[in-house]
């Protein structure tokens, strides 16, 4: 008889029953570029713990220059990462929070920073719910047998396979190993660790593989308001292969992840990486190498997003974020 591990659950019910480990700004933006810090829900997360830090250490000074030094850090933070909305979306939410309290005639430094701790640690506690919401959704999707392709390392995804198996599902997992940084292969240790079947492969070996294959899951580091998710470099070539097998891709991601800027005309940009992550040697004169960390892929390939709003068709959840943003745009004006 096979013994079921038992996982405790770890109360998130106040900011004070956790503590976080909190850095300083250029200490979080470091680990950002550095790839120490990887995926957009905990890129988001330890931005927002460090303006947690800097608001907590912050001394005297006027309201006007608290709200500057608070827009310096957040500017500085997304900075680190051209290509990540939700990084934005958190640190625009709280710095509007203090610029709504700074407006009031009894504002206060201290008022603005009890405004900002307070609205980082509701974000903090808020977010492993949301993640524990997609879990639950996207875990409904894997039937017993199935073969699930992934690619890249998304806490995400893994969050979902990770329920999936919680709830007695047999299934198997293969891993593209993510070049030219292996994100993957952290994707198939963490896995197999957990004890889920996994197969690890060179990217190249996805279409290859196609065949053997129920579901493609995929993260999402943004999803634009004229239709495209944007994710690791390979997603949308894997997508593609998906697609004419037949293979129903499921993007799985938080509605935060959507770029409200694009509804404006903003194109998100892909973020170009240093050459020497894919050639370690000295480059060849002449040689150019071209190091996209993102790319493209047309929702017309994906089957649906799976959010915390729940499994939808990419075209409603696109509808649905657009009408969320025009209805909070004209409340602030």
């Amino acid at each position: 008889m096979q013994k079921t591990k038992t996982r405790a659950k770890k109360s998130t019910s106040t900011a004070n029953k956790k503590k976080y480990k909190l850095n300083t700004v250029k200490d979080i933006v470091g680990k950002i570029k550095r790839l120490e810090i990887q995926g957009a829900k905990n890129i988001a997360k330890e931005a927002v713990k460090a303006i947690l830090f800097w608001a907590g250490k912050s001394g005297r000074k006027s309201e006007k220059s608290f709200i500057a030094e608070l827009e310096k850090n957040t500017k500085l933070l997304t900075s680190a990462r051209a290509t990540e909305p939700m990084l934005r979306n958190a640190l625009n939410h709280i710095t509007l929070k203090a610029k709504n309290e700074h407006a009031k005639k009894n504002s206060t430094q201290e008022k603005i920073k009890k405004v900002i701790i307070s609205t980082c640690n509701d974000y903090l506690v808020n977010l492993p719910k949301e993640h524990d919401k997609i879990s639950k959704f996207g875990s409904n999707l894997i039937q017993d047998g199935n073969t699930v392709l992934i690619h890249c390392h998304s806490n995400t995804v893994m969050g979902v396979l990770k329920k999936a198996f919680d709830k007695g599902t047999k299934f198997n997992v293969i891993c593209t190993e993510t070049r030219p940084r292996f994100q993957g292969r952290m994707s198939a240790k963490e896995l197999s660790n957990y004890g889920i079947n996994t197969t690890l492969i060179v990217d190249s070996a996805a279409r290859h593989i196609m065949d053997d294959v129920d579901l493609f899951f995929s993260g999402s580091d943004a999803i634009t308001s004229d239709g495209f998710m944007v994710n690791k470099i390979g997603t949308s070539l894997i997508s593609l292969a998906a697609k004419l097998e037949e293979v129903n891709h499921y993007v799985c991601t938080s509605s935060q992840k959507f770029d409200p800027l694009t509804i404006h005309g903003f194109v998100e940009p892909i973020e170009n990486r240093d050459p020497n992550e894919v050639i370690s040697t000295k480059i060849p004169k002449n040689l150019k190498v071209l190091n996209p960390a993102f790319d493209y892929t047309e929702i017309e390939l994906i089957r649906g997003i799976v959010c915390e709003l729940g499994v939808l068709t990419p075209a409603t959840f696109i509808a649905t974020m657009i009408k969320d943003t025009l209805k909070n745009d004209s409340l602030e004006k």
